[in-house]
């Protein structure tokens, strides 16, 4: 005869979950212990890290002095008398300080010497005080880079290379401030995405905006990226590639759990069955999500409305109303694993929740969820769920039959 599926409150859960998945689990991803964990690392141009070797200062055969006016201290005299009258054809007497124009300024600040005493301030501070080194990069930048010398070019070069590196840094920590500190994820997909412009395989902004993917799902104008990051570092990581380091994720196999959380959680509607694949294996080791009763319960969504949903639509249409015969025994067995499964699931979302009152009212509905499938597979009876329940965080997880 074909299972009949009990009424169950899996499909409503599902909908409610994609909208409160962040809210429901606990922060599993925390922020950085100290602020150091978010310094610029910065590299010195060509890759190598710090400390770089910047190109040595100009030398000079000869010291040359900026012509500068002649200064005399000012003395006190008596003011003369005031003529009565002044000529009137008497010429205007001229100004005693000329006036300085814009570019006489620049000129100064850009003088060989000025950018001598601006190189030599940034080689001295560039590994004590990055940013006033980095502002001392700035302003020898901005003079013209007109008639130099090769040594000069040498310094120029080097210059961009480091400034460049040092923004880079810079948006790197402000990227993952806006992640674990201020978890503003909104502004942090927006930073990731102008840096992704820049360099798209940027694997550290991949896989952080793809770990975090799940918590942006109720963002419709987010879910997108957030499913693409989320598979373009997991495939970089299957790949081969790897980070020099994964705070505050762990490690390499903690961010391949959350990477594949976000893409089963964001597909689980439109492809349960893929979705299924990539929840189960975001349990495969020890992560918060192995302790979130979400988690278990999305598998439970899974199996239901992926091959369940299925297989027990093919029964109907193949044996529905017929006799048993061996191809109808062999189809109902594969579809009790599968609801075993899906009793397994529940049973481990309803032990999670435990006494969490933040799972309270939830916790109900699963429990009516399992109860009818559990008496399902039972003969109408719930005799040995209490102890199924109880035991059931001590089993391994059953794979995909």
């Amino acid at each position: 005869m074909k299972p009949q599926k009990p009424l169950t409150n899996v499909s409503v859960c599902i909908v409610l979950l994609l909208v409160f998945t962040s809210l429901l689990l606990a922060y599993p991803l925390g922020a950085p212990k100290s602020s150091s964990e978010l310094s610029a690392t910065l590299q010195c141009p060509g890759g190598f890290p710090p400390p770089c070797s910047p190109p040595p200062p100009i030398t000079r055969p000869t010291p040359r002095k900026h012509p500068q006016p002649a200064r005399t201290s000012p003395q006190r005299t008596e003011t003369p008398a005031k003529p009565s009258s002044t000529p009137k054809d008497s010429p205007a007497k001229p100004s005693s300080t000329p006036a300085i124009s814009p570019s006489d300024t620049v000129r100064d600040q850009c003088s060989s010497e000025a950018k001598e005493d601006v190189y030599a301030s940034f080689v001295r501070y560039r590994l004590t005080d990055q940013a006033k080194a980095y502002n001392d990069a700035l302003n020898y930048l901005r003079c013209p880079a007109i008639q130099v010398s090769s040594d000069e070019q040498q310094i120029i070069d080097y210059l961009k290379k480091w400034s460049s590196a040092y923004e880079a840094g810079l948006r790197k920590n402000r990227f993952m401030q806006l992640l674990y500190n201020e978890k503003n994820y909104p502004e942090a997909y927006t930073l990731g995405r102008e840096i992704l412009t820049k360099d798209p395989d940027n694997l550290t902004v991949l896989v952080h905006l793809g770990v975090n993917g799940y918590r942006v799902l109720n963002n419709p104008s987010l879910t997108a990226q957030a499913l693409d990051y989320a598979r373009r570092a997991l495939q970089q990581i299957v790949l081969g590639s790897s980070l020099d380091n994964w705070q505050p994720l762990g490690n390499r196999e903690a961010a391949r759990a959350y990477l594949n959380y976000t893409i089963g959680t964001a597909i689980l509607k439109t492809d349960p069955n893929t979705a299924l694949k990539h929840l189960l294996k975001s349990v495969e080791v020890e992560t918060p999500l192995r302790k979130s009763p979400v988690t278990y319960l999305l598998i439970a969504g899974g199996y239901e409305t992926g091959d369940y949903a299925k297989q027990s639509e093919d029964y109907k249409r193949l044996y529905g109303g017929k006799n048993e015969t061996p191809e109808s025994i062999l189809a109902l067995a594969k579809i009790n694993k599968i609801i075993d499964r899906m009793i397994d699931s529940y049973a481990r979302a309803v032990a999670l929740a435990g006494n969490d009152a933040k799972f309270a009212t939830a916790k109900t509905d699963w429990s009516e969820s399992l109860t009818k499938w559990y008496k399902f597979r039972h003969n109408d009876s719930d005799a040995g769920l209490t102890e199924f329940i109880a035991g059931i965080l001590s089993k391994p997880l059953p794979s995909s039959p």
